[in-house]
């Protein structure tokens, strides 16, 4: 470009056509400011140039402002002259409206290209959401700043897809113009655990409006969270430790009893996985419920018969049936259960009593509670 050649002017600023939306706007909208660079100074074309091709233009052109009119050359004309650049800081458009984004930049000796591109937020719509070159910076007099204006975005309503599978969420979304995102997370409850690889929430929440293309986070049930067992379960009844679990997202598993020299009898006495060990959401606990102390069968051989009911009513046994044999009478002569042996409360002991004289051997059956009463 020859600097002297007299400039005519380029016009007003002026709505494009629709054909300038999309890629091909951004491509016709390049080319168009390279026609512009011939209507402008060299080194202001330049600057354009590196503007509007090296810069970012996403969007779709609204308006640009026309070149500044150039005074043809007077005298004579050497082509070598060339006006001296005058740099300037470029003003903080973002946020403006595109009027006033328009007005300050003309202001500063700029012009101006404004791009539409869409915005999420409709609050930023009309608003300039970015410029190029960007604030703070500096930028030649007479050179390019590219505007994007936010322009409002369609709003949707958020599907609910909570308690569905992964691909069936993601379709509705997709198909209601949303963008998804999945984070996996951990059942943190029974009826969580439930729902073991579908949706267990969506964020923003159904029925809310959204712009299109705006993301909805999908929360994954994977996995169990861990919780411990509960160490209050330990001395509880049976029915209380089962609610004990339940309240910690825990199962009961199986039930057993065993002797307990410290826990009364029908209360739980142990637990596996034992008390404080970390385990996952709906794992099943297996419970001991106490039998009390055992009971020691004592020694009854040699003592009389209400000896021996005697004894085993303060062993916590009971007397059982009583055999009669030849020996001396009313004598014990053996018992079923041997000295020491552990059994439960109340269990019954049979004994062998001794009888003498006219009636041989026999059976004789004696029944008798744990608290002594007895009968023949």
């Amino acid at each position: 470009l020859n600097a002297d050649e007299p400039v005519p002017d380029a016009g007003e600023a002026r709505p494009l056509a629709a054909a300038d939306e999309g890629a091909a706007g951004v491509r016709g909208t390049a080319g168009r400011a390279l026609a512009r660079l011939r209507t402008i100074p060299t080194w202001a074309g330049i600057v354009a140039a590196v503007v509007v091709l090296g810069g970012p233009v996403a969007g779709v052109l609204l308006t640009s402002s026309s070149p500044p009119a150039r005074r043809p050359a007077s005298g004579a004309r050497t082509g070598l002259q060339r006006p001296a650049v005058v740099v300037r800081a470029l003003p903080d458009l973002i946020g403006l409206s595109a009027a006033q984004a328009e007005a300050h930049a003309s202001a500063a000796g700029f012009r101006w290209q404004l791009f539409r591109v869409p915005s999420p937020d409709a609050a930023a719509a009309g608003q300039v959401l970015a410029q190029a070159p960007a604030f703070p910076g500096t930028l030649a007099v007479g050179g390019i700043v590219i505007l994007r204006v936010g322009e409002p975005v369609a709003q949707v309503a958020v599907p609910d897809v909570e308690n569905q599978s992964v691909a069936a969420a993601e379709a509705a979304l997709r198909k209601a113009g949303f963008v998804t995102r999945t984070t996996p997370v951990k059942a943190v409850s029974m009826s969580q655990l439930a729902l073991q690889g579908e949706v267990l929430r969506e964020a923003p929440t159904a029925g809310r409006a959204e712009a299109k293309h705006s993301i909805v986070t999908l929360d994954i049930v994977s996995g169990a969270a861990s919780v411990s067992v509960p160490s209050a379960v330990i001395g509880e009844p049976l029915a209380q430790a089962g609610a004990t679990l339940a309240g910690t997202q825990l199962r009961v598993g199986t039930t057993s009893s065993a002797f307990s020299t410290t826990v009364p009898s029908g209360e739980v006495s142990a637990a596996l996985p034992r008390p404080g060990q970390p385990v996952a959401i709906g794992t099943t606990v297996n419970l001991v419920v106490s039998a009390g102390p055992p009971a020691v069968v004592p020694k009854l051989r040699g003592d009389t018969l209400a000896e021996a009911r005697h004894a085993l009513r303060a062993a916590a046994l009971a007397l059982g049936k009583v055999n009669y044999a030849p020996g001396p009478n009313g004598i014990v002569l053996a018992q079923a259960a041997r000295a020491g042996k552990t059994l439960p409360p109340g269990t019954p002991i049979t004994l062998v009593v001794g009888q003498t004289g006219g009636g041989g051997s026999g059976t004789r059956v004696t029944t008798a509670s744990p608290a002594g009463n007895s009968g023949t």
